[in-house]
């Protein structure tokens, strides 16, 4: 079982998050890294 990672908004200054199998990233917006 897997839970949504994103659920929890971890991402800063509007990126995107992309849920993946036990982890997650974030697709900022520029000029954010």
């Amino acid at each position: 079982i897997n839970a949504d990672l994103c659920a929890s908004h971890p991402c800063k200054n509007g990126a995107t998050c992309i849920d993946q199998p036990g982890n997650y990233f974030c697709h900022c917006v520029a000029p954010f890294k």
